[in-house]
């Protein structure tokens, strides 16, 4: 009797290990939403909007959520994956990163009140009492449908970064072939706390755009070398097309037409919400105004001081772009951070030959949202591109991070040793107090 219980722990495992590593077949390491069921997936540092990355043994925590359409209540579960710098899987095991257990359910959840369009808000508190990371480095947080067959459902990036083990001093230049639309970085790095043998094998940096990663770029190989200092200037290799302030919608009410809405219709399961047409800006002249970078918030104006995230309702939006022709060859998508930057096919605009416009209606929960609007080739690369439809200039206040990493000879994992986060107006400024000293 105890050999048969003993082989069916074992077949159980088996079996379980098997179903895991089929569910992962399609992971893909980045932010993405595998199913239509679910809304409005958001991974911040605790009661903020900033990027998803803490410090490690910091005591900060992430909150994790989104809203599930579901009409039965479904169960959760979660695990995390260590990552190397270039976000594939590292040589590490569960047990190497992990204190605690390597996988948790998401037990907290709350119904949707008052809404047109029901919903179950989840949600997660990270780290908890289940799950613990012990290094620093790039993450990939993994949900699962238990109710599916643990169906992968949910990849989100995080990042944990070690008490500052390196200095950056970051200069923003003018571009020499792109004077006028493109934003140059040129940077120092020092590791006075390391020990670094071989700096193009040992250090990488990366550097990114708001919060881009498809156009974030690699920088593992320093122009010139001093002593504990790295130096990365070559002239056009660390350069930014500057966009346009992000353009803006506040879906904050669903009673008051707010910013760039056009009309509010209720209908008896949702709201029908009409943007005033946008216009292409490749041609137009920069104009500067308040934006989130990108971001987007979960907002509601008609029951202020509530629980925005579960009396905030949903709104078929929709979106239209005068462009007095078909684009040949490319595709056009509705990009920001609720897009995860990603050519996402809930996004993808259909161009209307009558009223010479593109077109989309996604469904968004009440908030406040920055959107551009990007073309994205119809056969081979998948990468984004503001120049088409938006167009650049190199005045635009953005967001820079530079995130370095440290992989010494013999590491099984890279560390995340510096988080350096600097704003275009604000680093101007302080170069320009420097130079009239």
């Amino acid at each position: 009797m105890g050999i048969l219980k003993y082989g069916s722990v074992i077949f159980f495992f088996f079996s379980f290990l098997v179903l895991s590593q089929a569910q992962d077949e399609e992971i893909e390491f980045t932010d993405k939403t595998y199913v239509d069921y679910i809304h409005t997936v958001q991974l911040t540092p605790s009661n903020t909007h900033k990027d998803p990355i803490i410090k490690l043994n910091s005591g900060e925590s992430f909150l994790f959520s989104f809203d599930d359409f579901s009409e039965e209540t479904r169960s959760y579960v979660y695990t995390i994956q260590h990552c190397n710098a270039d976000w594939t899987p590292s040589d590490l095991s569960e047990l190497n990163y992990t204190d605690g257990l390597t996988e948790g359910d998401i037990e907290e959840y709350d119904f949707s009140l008052n809404t047109l369009t029901p919903y179950t808000r989840h949600s997660l508190v990270l780290p908890n009492e289940e799950v613990r990371w012990t290094l620093s480095g790039n993450y990939i947080l993994k949900v699962y449908d238990i109710e599916d067959e643990r169906k992968l459902v949910i990849t989100r990036r995080f990042m944990i970064y070690e008490e500052t083990q390196v200095f950056v001093e970051l200069n923003f230049v003018s571009s020499t072939e792109n004077f006028n639309t493109h934003q140059e970085v040129n940077f120092e790095l020092s590791y006075n706390n390391l020990r670094v043998d071989n700096p193009e094998r040992e250090i990488t940096v990366i550097l990114r755009q708001n919060q881009r990663w498809d156009n974030a770029i690699y920088a593992n190989r320093p122009r010139s070398e001093g002593k504990q200092v790295l130096k990365y200037n070559s002239r056009g290799k660390f350069s930014f097309g500057g966009g346009k302030e992000f353009r803006y919608v506040d879906l904050r009410s669903v009673e008051q037409r707010r910013h760039n809405v056009s009309q509010i219709i209720e209908r008896t399961d949702t709201y029908d919400v009409t943007l005033y047409s946008d216009e292409m800006r490749s041609n137009k002249s920069f104009l500067r105004q308040p934006d989130m970078n990108g971001r987007f918030v979960i907002e509601n104006s008609d029951q202020a001081n509530r629980d925005a995230n579960i009396r905030s309702d949903y709104a078929d939006v929709l979106f239209s772009l005068n462009v007095n022709q078909e684009i040949e060859n490319y595709d056009v998508y509705l990009s920001g951070e609720f897009s995860n930057w990603q050519p996402d096919p809930r996004y993808k605009m259909v161009y209307n030959d009558v009223i010479h416009a593109y077109l989309v209606k996604p469904k968004l929960k009440q908030g406040v949202y920055d959107y551009m609007y990007t073309v994205v080739p119809k056969t081979g690369s998948t990468k984004m591109d503001l120049t088409e439809l938006e167009g650049h200039w190199y005045e635009t206040e953005n967001d820079y991070t530079i995130l370095s990493y440290y992989h010494p000879f013999g590491a099984r994992y890279h560390r995340l040793v510096g988080y350096h986060v600097y704003n275009t107006i604000d680093q101007n400024r302080i170069n320009n107090r420097a130079s009239n000293r």
